[in-house]
């Protein structure tokens, strides 16, 4: 890797771990360079944060990544626009890149744009001229051409809905994670409906989700992240992120038996999650449901529980790269809507032990293990305990 790619991966390690960014970067690598992501921006963010994006777009050039940049989801351009385009242009030009300007249909953009990013320029594909509604289709159908798995919006606000440290309830298990930047995920399939119908969103926060689900319709294998200007790169090389990222929404597979589902795969799912070996006792034991997607990115494993209804999650695991986009979340709402009562343990300092205990009614640490359950009655908890901790290991 280049001397300039390191610095700035040394730059990272202050946002994330240094791991997760070199992952992303070998990742985007991998892609053609017009395909790394879209980034839209409005005026209200090159009027309060252009600072704040010059510096991420030079942070992206020293890792020879260059996002295509996109106007027009605004309902409205001010008058004052152009002037702060031009300033943009010349801030750029400070640090010795070019800002290139793009319109057109979309055939003829796509081509102009995969020209002036393969110069190592600053691209801009400008829709703001057209209709909202020819807009968003203009987005999509961008997306769609040039391959692109990435569209970041930038807002001055970060992410969407309450922005506090809790858990979101829309209804009975169906919960959405908060923090300081707004909700964390957001599964269109699932969440957009009660969000839109629900007193959780401002109008202008609805608004968005709504023109977010338009593009998505056309391009579903998409991830949308909603973020600030200062959290670009947060949420471009960190597996947490740090706005509201929106998803199109996993269909997951659920089957009783092993026969059902590529053994092969599974395990070896499980021993590059947890970097152990499977016992070989493990897939003799049958499961009472395998949850899974469909190309083996993340799966869970619950056995019968103590008592009718209840369920004992074995294993739980999504592959690195694919943490970042609430695959785990999915996953998780899926079994806590099947299993209402639920138990389970992780060894001390698992590594996503905080979010087992945000996922928990409660837990006790005994030994190498924590215990966590929810929906388990108190007269219950220690048989419960007793019976997680006298579990076999999955693992040799």
């Amino acid at each position: 890797m280049s001397e300039p790619s390191q610095i700035v991966l040394t730059f990272l390690e202050s946002v994330g771990r240094r791991q997760d960014a070199e992952l992303y970067v070998r990742l985007f690598r991998q892609l053609p360079k017009s395909s790394f992501a879209l980034v839209a921006l409005d005026s209200v963010v090159l009027r309060e944060a252009m600072g704040q994006l010059v510096d991420a777009l030079h942070f992206l050039s020293r890792l020879e990544l260059f996002p295509v940049l996109v106007r027009g989801l605004e309902p409205s351009v001010p008058p004052d626009t152009e002037p702060m385009l031009q300033e943009f242009a010349h801030e750029l030009q400070h640090r010795r890149l070019q800002l290139v300007t793009c319109e057109g249909e979309t055939q003829d953009l796509a081509a102009a744009l995969k020209m002036a990013v393969g110069r190592g320029h600053v691209v801009c594909a400008d829709f703001s001229a057209s209709a909202a509604a020819h807009g968003l289709a203009a987005v999509g159908e961008l997306t769609v051409t040039l391959n692109s798995r990435k569209l970041v919006v930038l807002r001055s606000r970060g992410g969407v809905g309450p922005k506090d440290a809790r858990l979101l309830q829309l209804a009975a298990n169906h919960v959405l994670q908060t923090d300081e930047n707004g909700i964390s995920v957001v599964n269109l399939r699932t969440d957009l409906e009660p969000l839109l119908n629900g007193a959780y969103l401002d109008p202008q926060e609805q608004l968005l989700l709504q023109q977010v689900s338009t593009i998505h319709r056309q391009a579903p294998a998409l991830i949308t992240s909603l973020t600030s200007p200062l959290n670009l790169l947060r949420e471009l090389f960190t597996v947490r992120g740090a706005g509201t990222l929106v998803k199109t929404g996993t269909p997951l597979e659920c089957v009783q038996s092993y026969r059902e589902l590529d053994r092969t795969r599974l395990v070896e799912l499980f021993e590059t999650t947890f970097a152990r070996s499977l016992d070989a006792a493990f897939l003799e034991r049958a499961p009472l449901a395998v949850y899974l997607e469909p190309n083996y990115r993340g799966a869970a494993v619950v056995h019968s529980g103590l008592d009718h209804g209840s369920a004992y999650l074995t294993k739980f695991a999504v592959v690195r790269s694919a943490q970042g986009e609430g695959l785990g979340r999915d996953l998780w709402q899926a079994i806590a809507r099947d299993y209402p009562i639920l138990y389970w343990r992780a060894r001390i300092g698992n590594p996503i032990s905080a979010w087992y205990r945000s996922q928990c009614d409660g837990m006790h640490r005994q030994g190498d293990w924590c215990v966590y359950w929810r929906g388990v009655p108190l007269e219950r908890i220690p048989a419960y305990l007793r019976d997680a901790l006298q579990r076999p290991n999955d693992f040799v």
